[in-house]
């Protein structure tokens, strides 16, 4: 996961450089908000079954709608996060 969000994260980064020239500032933010939501999400994937195998819940069952879902919030919140902090609002 480290590996894959450092790879995404570089070539974002790269793209938003070349697509709005003077916004480095930009560029980090998206790229630092990426990998963490990459590691996040791998986190979460990971996670997830297991607690719910341990409440009794059917993991192949609860995982799909369950992940998605949190990764959408938390990926959200973190950009957010990276944002405010980055760029000082």
């Amino acid at each position: 996961a480290m590996l894959n969000g450092l790879i995404l994260a570089t070539f974002v980064f790269g793209v938003v450089v070349l697509i709005y020239h003077n916004e480095v500032k930009f560029a980090l933010v998206v790229s630092i908000a990426l990998f963490s939501v990459v590691l996040l999400a791998s986190f979460m994937g990971t996670i997830t079954p297991i607690v719910l195998d341990k409440f009794g819940v059917n993991p192949a069952l609860a995982s799909g709608p369950f992940i998605t879902t949190a990764n959408d919030l938390i990926g959200l919140a973190v950009y957010f996060l990276v944002a405010m902090s980055l760029l000082s609002i």
